[in-house]
């Protein structure tokens, strides 16, 4: 009777979870190019699931979203997951998305037309916005200025979001930034900005750059739709590679920018299978960087 219960629960449960409408946060990078995907062309509902893309401004407020409830997955890049993780929220990673490349052009430090910056060593004193102070745009650029020996700690990063990021730039109210397609582009081709580096090129390749994360609560509760999720991100991240145009309409269908500015994006790299061993080499460029502090145990951190 015992067993024939816990079976009926269980059933009921898996039903109920896959009638939900789940929230699925992220920025509005092209790195989130599989939710929207997978949202945009029937793939999630293939799989029996209804995740609908909320763009949220800040990558740093997504694990409060996590959190509190309002999402249920976070498209979320890994730095961000690692410093909530490490302050104690019990989140964990679902599914890989983007990896980081040799190859990959759609992420860039951009300096201001007027601003004089032509090289990393011109950002001394300078003020440089980033989408998320402690997130992957600030560590990775923090860790390529430590390969050149240029001293970040005398830059003022200052947190700015994507959308705002060409006028505060032509306002000349920071200096450069950390951008991402399709606002680099954006950037660029409004002449805002020029492009000092494709920093990410030099981050050793294959290095998760964007996971797929969940409360561990909400991940067991879920753990009959996991595999589905799975399922679809990697479908998706299928037609991102074979048909990149379909995945830049996607992607247009949530942030609402210029066909013309979404036709030249990169869209970078992507390997929905994560491992302990890549999120460990973000732990150890972060607690160089002090923004973790305690030894992490990576394979905790994926639920399978």
């Amino acid at each position: 009777m015992i067993r024939i219960v816990a079976a009926l629960c269980l059933l009921l449960t898996a039903g109920a979870a896959r009638g939900e409408t789940i929230q699925g946060g992220t920025t509005s990078g092209a790195e989130s190019a599989p939710l929207f995907v997978a949202a945009h062309d029937g793939i999630f509902a293939k799989h029996g699931l209804d995740i609908q893309p909320v763009i949220i401004p800040l990558m740093p407020n997504l694990p409060a979203s996590l959190v509190s409830g309002s999402i249920g997955v976070a498209g979320m890049v890994t730095t961000t997951f690692l410093q909530a993780a490490s302050g104690g929220l019990d989140l964990v990673v679902i599914s890989g998305g983007s990896v980081t490349s040799p190859t990959a052009e759609n992420i860039a430090l951009i300096a201001g037309t007027d601003s004089g910056i032509t090289k990393p060593e011109d950002l001394l004193g300078r003020r440089v916005g980033m989408p998320g102070l402690g997130a992957f745009m600030h560590v990775t650029l923090r860790w390529w200025l430590d390969q050149k020996h240029i001293d970040w700690h005398k830059i003022n990063f200052t947190e700015v979001t994507f959308p705002t990021m060409r006028d505060l730039l032509r306002a000349g109210q920071i200096d450069a930034v950390g951008a991402i397609d399709p606002f680099a582009r954006g950037i660029v081709d409004a002449g805002a900005g020029r492009v000092v580096a494709y920093f990410l090129k030099d981050v050793p390749g294959g290095k998760p750059s964007v996971v797929y994360v969940a409360t561990r609560e909400w991940a067991k509760a879920h753990a009959t739709q996991l595999p589905e999720f799975r399922a679809a991100i990697n479908e998706a991240v299928t037609i991102i590679r074979a048909e990149p145009d379909r995945a830049r309409a996607a992607i247009g269908a949530y942030i609402k920018l210029p066909p013309q500015v979404l036709a030249g994006i990169d869209l970078g790299a992507y390997d929905p299978a994560v491992t302990a061993e890549g999120l460990a080499w973000w732990i150890d460029v972060m607690r160089s960087q002090e923004l973790i502090t305690e030894p992490m145990d990576a394979t905790n951190l994926i639920i399978r």
